[in-house]
């Protein structure tokens, strides 16, 4: 009742959200042109007591019997909570968009309907040599080597992550293929998801070039030692049977059995360190003994 009679400036007071600067006044532009107008985007009316509140708006010329305008109908309504979890949603997007432009992982999305690439992020460009555009609408298989397109799914559904491949540590190995014909090996995790009635693949791709050469130099440099060390230890014992001999000591072979049972013990000991080893235990020894 009391806005009654005021003029509609000093009732109706709104604002751009963002420049804080007075928003256009719709009615004015009803009544002048006898249209309907909506009030822009991102408009703040700001109540008597200051409260500012979040508003949708529109405006309707009221015409005579002669279509002329003899007045205008202001609608409006309060959209604070609409735009407040619409920036929540804004911001969690951004949030996402940026960790997956940061993270040093490749990442990949694909339809698993026939394998196509939707999105890849920068660390992904960057491994491959290709750019999001090229990747683009390309068949995930093109990056890599000897994965086969028209098996291209039940080759990720291998992939995807069991719980022997994440108590170990470690996700399957791959090699990856780049742009100018390179390839590296690489680990790969996939997961999927249901987007309404479309299924995709979430690839996630680390190049593990250094920690292979980090290994391959470790398994070296341990074969070297065991060759100088084997080299080592055959130089003491001859020395030290010399000296037995020369102090009229006779030093005789093992026996057939005592070879047999130190043999049932070594691979005894073998089979339990590698019991604890896994893998990687394994692979050690299959270096060490090529």
């Amino acid at each position: 009742a009391q806005a009654l009679g005021r003029p509609i400036a000093d009732v109706f007071n709104v604002i751009n959200k963002k420049t804080r600067t007075a928003a256009l006044m719709p009615v004015i532009e009803t009544l002048a042109h006898g249209t309907i107008q909506t009030l822009a985007n991102h408009t703040v009316l700001i109540a008597r007591d200051g409260v500012e509140r979040d508003i949708a708006e529109s405006c309707a010329p009221i015409l005579d019997r002669d279509a002329q305008v003899i007045g205008a109908v202001l609608v409006f309504r309060d959209v604070s909570e609409d735009h407040a979890v619409q920036q929540k949603l804004s911001d969690s997007a951004a949030l996402i968009q940026t960790v997956l432009n940061t993270v040093a992982d490749g990442i990949i999305t694909l339809h698993a309907k026939d394998g196509t690439i939707e999105k890849v992020n920068p660390a992904a460009e960057h491994m491959f040599g290709f750019s999001a555009l090229e990747l683009h609408t390309q068949n995930f298989s093109k990056l890599f080597v000897d994965v086969p397109a028209l098996g291209l799914n039940t080759w990720l559904e291998a992939c995807q992550e069991s719980i022997a491949t994440r108590a170990a540590g470690h996700g399957p190995e791959v090699l990856g293929k780049r742009q100018d014909g390179s390839t590296f090996p690489m680990e790969i995790a996939v997961s999927e998801m249901q987007l309404g009635s479309e299924r995709y693949f979430t690839c996630i791709l680390r190049d593990i070039t250094l920690r292979k050469d980090v290994e391959d130099a470790l398994l070296k440099a341990g074969a070297d030692a065991e060759v100088r060390g084997v080299a080592a230890s055959k130089r003491v014992n001859t020395e030290s049977l010399e000296k037995l001999k020369a102090n009229g000591m006779q030093v005789v072979p093992p026996s057939a059995a005592l070879t047999a049972d130190m043999k049932k013990v070594g691979d005894t000991m073998l089979k339990e360190w590698l019991d604890k080893a896994g893998p990687e235990g394994k692979q050690l020894i299959d270096a060490f003994t090529r």
